[in-house]
């Protein structure tokens, strides 16, 4: 995401996170920019000055946290995994043998390799972007994909896939937004005004529009 004076909002990207940068731009008094970056360039993209902060689903990790600074984190997650809606698994052990797909660089790639289970899965399939994981699961080309829940739940909410949500969890964690390690007044003045929408109502009513329920971590 991308802050700009007199830029044209980009409307046609949509989500929980979109909306909830939206009603911040509107405290700060600017319009807001959404950049589509590689997943895997986004500590680049953000030092590069190409964008000005990572708002999209990003977990904080002990490893992130050396390359940027972060908000406060805002939602809880888990990094789970998704099946086609033809397939049953229980436990992380039903994964041994399978093609699991993970997103470049995501959480849920570090999850899976981090996990015992990894040594014994049949091959990790790396992705540029969960799309392309997800249409290479709903086509049987993958057997399983490791993703954030709240991501997932979305997906299978868009009934666009025919994939399932399993209880299999590799882990939780937290979102947050993501600065440029020296932008910790930019970062300071995000968390006030996320504080305010909480306050105001503003952001409950945005994460029960998306999720049906207010998920958001006062």
């Amino acid at each position: 995401i991308m802050f700009h004076e007199l830029e044209e909002m980009l409307c046609e990207i949509t989500g929980f996170d979109v909306e909830l940068g939206q009603a911040v731009a509107e405290k700060l008094g600017v319009e807001l920019r959404l950049q589509p970056i590689e997943w895997d360039s986004k500590v680049l993209e953000l030092n590069a000055g190409n964008i000005d902060m990572i708002w999209n689903g990003l977990s904080i990790t002990d490893e992130r946290l050396l390359q940027m600074s972060f908000s406060d984190p805002y939602l809880n997650n888990r990094q789970i995994v998704l099946v086609q809606n033809d397939m049953t698994i229980s436990e992380v052990s039903d994964l041994v043998g399978l093609k699991v797909g993970v997103q470049i660089d995501s959480s849920g790639q570090s999850v899976l390799q981090d996990n015992a289970v990894y040594a014994t899965i049949g091959e990790m399939v790396q992705f540029n972007s969960f799309n392309d994981a997800l249409l290479d699961l709903d086509s049987g080309r993958i057997d399983a994909i490791v993703i954030d829940e709240i991501m997932a739940r979305y997906v299978v909410s868009q009934n666009t896939y025919s994939v399932v949500v399993t209880d299999v969890s590799l882990g939780d964690d937290v979102y947050g937004v993501g600065f440029r390690l020296e932008d910790t007044v930019l970062r300071d003045r995000i968390d006030a005004i996320l504080d305010e929408l909480y306050d105001e109502g503003i952001v409950s009513q945005i994460s029960i529009k998306w999720f049906g329920e207010d998920v958001f971590l006062d």
